[in-house]
């Protein structure tokens, strides 16, 4: 948005915050111009945000004829030609949003100044209140919305009662493998309407089109194959994308293997490291697990199989005397536990013929350097 330095007449804007406040209310007014043309809108107590419940008390439009007050009428015209230098995109997000996302979108517009924004919050008589957080209030209950779902890591009983009422309530769920989502949603009798892929290769992609059934007014599940999304599974793109595009993105805690893991691993300390996934590449693992161990704090990683016994090599050398605990299978039938130093470790692991599952290792504390 240009124009936010110099001073209007008989007004000036001085502060990115008091520009933030005044396009809020624009935001808001656009918002509401949507929401008073429906005409299902039976009572003002259906506005949850304290700005729009003042604004429709004042102006007193009447339920079934929104279009019957002036100001309304003014409001619209002015919204029109903002329209036309918005561009239609920027405008449906806008009119499709929160207030204060509403305002990341106009702010990246630059059709607009800081005198559009005056001339549309002056349409009315009495202007939104000043300084209402917009964040702290829902304004549209038929807002579609994004719920990241977190799912059992082995045990299908390790999912919230919670998590297993949106799953059955949302007619479409996005999954990083339909095929193993589907293992859980039998489990739970939930018959999705429609169970669609999300996946790391095509999550961009996915976004794309999970955006598209949210502007339908679309509710959206995405779930990955176990734990909570975004954790060294698939997930951060599509929330990062909804968000951007206005919508809200609700998180559903639950399962995961780092916490799960550090629950039992009795350390003590005010922190850890996450690093999940190291590089396959032996020159880069080493490299980075060097740089984890200058820091002294607990790290914890996840390793496949394939490479478990590799990664205890590298850290007899690198780390002899932390102390390890590994989880293997954790919550499944056949979880198991193993801790001791990596040279310990190393000897039980290496005496197995055959590893399976995927592993959960935390490294102690060491010393910092």
């Amino acid at each position: 948005m240009s124009g936010f330095a110099r001073e209007l007449p008989g007004q000036a804007i001085r502060s990115q915050r008091q520009i933030k406040e005044l396009t809020a209310c624009v935001a808001a007014k656009m918002c509401m111009k949507r929401l008073f043309c429906v005409k299902t809108v039976s009572a003002p107590g259906r506005f949850q945000s304290l700005g729009l419940t003042l604004v429709y008390q004042d102006i007193q439009i009447p339920v079934n004829r929104p279009e019957a007050d002036p100001r309304m009428v003014g409001f619209n015209g002015q919204v029109d030609i903002l329209c036309r230098r918005m561009g239609s995109r920027n405008l449906e997000k806008v009119q499709n949003t929160r207030p204060d996302t509403a305002f990341s979108v106009m702010r990246n517009c630059s059709g607009i100044d800081n005198a559009d924004l005056l001339t549309l919050n002056n349409i009315y008589y009495t202007p939104l209140t000043s300084g209402v957080n917009y964040k702290n209030y829902s304004y549209n209950d038929n807002m579609a919305t994004l719920y990241v779902v977190a799912t059992p890591i082995g045990n299908l009983e390790d999912i919230t009662y919670r998590a297993v009422r949106i799953l059955g309530e949302t007619e479409i769920i996005a999954a990083e493998d339909t095929r193993q989502t589907r293992k859980l949603l039998n489990r739970y009798d939930i018959r999705p309407r429609s169970l669609i892929s999300c996946r790391a290769r095509n999550e961009e992609v996915s976004s794309r089109g999970i955006v598209k059934l949210l502007e339908e007014g679309r509710d959206v599940a995405y779930v990955s194959d176990a734990g909570t999304p975004g954790v060294s599974d698939p997930g951060s793109r599509l929330a990062a994308a909804v968000r951007e595009a206005g919508f809200s993105v609700v998180p559903l805690p639950g399962a995961s293997a780092v916490t799960t893991l550090v629950s039992v691993a009795g350390t003590v300390g005010k922190g850890f490291v996450f690093e999940g996934f190291l590089s396959p590449k032996g020159g880069r693992r080493r490299n980075r697990l060097k740089e984890l161990m200058e820091t002294g704090m607990i790290f914890v990683l996840y390793e496949s199989p394939y490479r478990i016994i590799k990664l205890l090599e590298d850290l007899k050398d690198l780390a002899p005397e932390r102390k390890i605990l590994i989880g293997r299978e954790i919550t499944k039938k056949f979880e198991e536990f193993l801790s001791g130093t990596a040279e310990e470790v190393l000897a039980v692991l290496s005496s197995r013929s055959n590893l399976k599952g995927e592993f959960a290792v935390l490294v102690g504390i060491g010393k910092k350097g």
